[in-house]
């Protein structure tokens, strides 16, 4: 079992591999974002929530304690959340990170999802 971070869990990117992991892996998830009542029902078992921002130091130090991967999806200043990020994964000591940037790049974001996200 790993403990995973999912930053950015409300997210189409986020949302998706939350499923995946709770579908297909024993894996206890931590799911942060701005707005967690947008994450619908938690199984209470495996996943536990946390509202707040990657570019707040203090979310992240409480985010970050006891995880083993950190799986980030997310959009606006990415160098600046990537900066947040590594410096406070670097303090937590977790070394395992994914970064998802790259959504829209084909076009392939739906219009329900709202394809202005598309480039």
């Amino acid at each position: 079992m790993t403990n995973i971070l999912i930053i950015g869990a409300t997210g189409s990117v986020g949302s998706v591999t939350r499923q995946y992991f709770l579908d297909n892996t024993d894996d206890q998830l931590t799911l942060m974002a701005r707005s967690t009542n947008r994450l619908g029902s938690l199984n209470a078992d495996r996943e536990r929530d946390l509202a707040g921002s990657v570019t707040d130091a203090a979310t992240l130090k409480t985010a970050l304690q006891g995880q083993d991967v950190v799986f980030a999806a997310l959009s606006g200043n990415l160098a600046g959340m990537a900066q947040s990020l590594v410096t406070a994964m670097d303090a937590a000591g977790v070394k395992r990170l994914l970064f998802i940037a790259s959504m829209g790049i084909y076009n392939e974001i739906p219009s329900s999802l709202g394809a202005s996200g598309n480039l």
